[in-house]
């Protein structure tokens, strides 16, 4: 997309986008750090030196100040000429030093703002031949489905049920002396009473097309990603803890004195006080814990073997063993930040990812393609906008009834 605006091609809605876009970025730090780790490996301009990339940037902010006061116009046919200008040094004075620091980081990221602003995200077809950019056409596909949100369900000690999507916010039930609060749409939290209590078990799961943040009851925050659960005693008297099946990230409370336990489709992972990943979907070929920092433990239950984990390692429990390697910590929380990463992945592990998502069945028709992609998009755009981009790279879909996605073989 980067490629149209400085080629004249993009239109005045896409470059009224655009504007917006850095206008926004460049006086709010929040959006700022959210661009910045947005698609950071689309190479838009290596070519350029850094004084004309910041000149670039700098005069891209001016030109939103300019519009913003209705001072000028500028049409899409002029746009490459006068970025060209401002590459060389011919477009006046910088910007005020308030937005200097979107400079500090690397060119490659101003360009994430360029391609998220729009709608769009960047899919590279990877298959012994040089990587070139997937250009957005319509999907074959016409059913458009929504992606997912915070849905999920809580199963109360009696075996009662609350669909806390639909729930109030505010108090949901007692559980012995501990109260269970509805904080907003997507988060629960758990305020534990007396320690003197019986011991009772809560479960949250998610559905596919669902995500759900807990507080536990020691002050552990979970999130959950979709198709996935958490089992755990309302109150941690003696000791803390847990079962999950499919994918959570936790903050673990400190409490040297009551170890963090969490167990995980063969897998036990014991914390004193960190945070953490496990991804232990049953139709994924390995369970893995990223450990983000502190310290853990993961231990093999079948073969009773552990290793020691320090931050930014992966443990990766395989039909062949346990093996430790390091890890891309922004690939193994995009869930968690919004994002479907498929940087490396192989087609069947990115329709996975799809299909818990969306909440669909995706079956294969021939063939499967042997592609592997590197891009990510947010979750938060509707199927058709995924399969735009992996249309693009050869691969061909129909949907049928039922919400099944048919993944046709592949046209390259």
């Amino acid at each position: 997309m980067w490629e149209q605006y400085v080629s004249g091609r993009a239109s005045s809605e896409e470059l009224n986008q655009l504007y917006d876009a850095i206008r926004n970025a460049a006086h709010d730090d929040e959006n700022i750090q959210l661009f910045q780790q947005s698609m950071a490996k689309y190479p838009p301009s290596n070519s350029l030196s850094d004084d004309s990339q910041a000149n670039i940037w700098n005069h891209l902010l001016q030109l939103t100040d300019k519009i913003s006061k209705d001072e000028i116009e500028i049409s899409p046919s002029a746009f490459k000429a006068d970025l060209k200008s401002a590459a060389n040094g011919l477009s006046g004075s910088r910007s005020p030093s308030r937005r200097g620091h979107f400079l500090r980081t690397p060119w490659s990221r101003y360009a994430a703002v360029l391609l998220l602003v729009v709608g769009t995200a960047t899919f590279l077809y990877l298959n012994h031949q040089p990587q070139k950019e997937i250009t957005l056409k319509k999907t074959s596909v016409q059913r458009d489905i929504a992606p997912g949100g915070n849905r999920a369900i809580l199963t109360l000690a009696d075996g009662s049920t609350i669909v806390l999507d639909s729930a109030a916010i505010g108090s949901l039930a007692d559980q012995g002396n501990t109260k269970i609060m509805k904080l907003d749409a997507g988060s629960l939290a758990y305020q534990a009473g007396n320690a003197d209590q019986e011991t009772m078990y809560n479960t949250i799961s998610t559905p596919k097309g669902g995500q759900y943040q807990i507080v536990l009851p020691d002050g552990t925050k979970v999130w959950l990603n979709a198709a996935s659960s958490i089992t755990f005693p309302i109150a941690f008297i003696k000791e803390r803890r847990v079962s999950v099946t499919g994918e959570v990230y936790m903050e673990v409370t400190k409490d040297k004195a009551k170890p963090f336990i969490v167990k995980a489709n063969g897998m036990d992972v014991q914390v004193i006080g960190t945070s953490f990943n496990i991804n232990s979907y049953l139709d994924e070929k390995d369970i893995r814990a990223t450990l983000i920092d502190g310290s853990v433990r993961v231990e093999d239950r079948d073969r009773h073997a552990s290793v020691l984990l320090k931050p930014n390692q992966q443990a990766i429990i395989t039909k062949n063993g346990t093996m430790v390697s390091p890890a891309n910590i922004a690939q193994t929380l995009a869930w968690k930040n919004g994002i479907i990463n498929f940087q490396d992945k192989s087609l069947q592990e990115v329709m996975r990812q799809i299909a818990r998502w969306y909440n669909i069945e995706v079956v294969y028709e021939g063939k499967i393609p042997d592609l592997s992609f590197i891009g990510e998009i947010g979750r938060d755009v509707n199927l058709s906008s995924v399969l735009n981009f992996l249309e693009q790279s050869g691969v061909n879909f129909k949907m049928e009834e039922g919400q099944k996605l048919v993944v046709l073989p592949s046209s390259k």
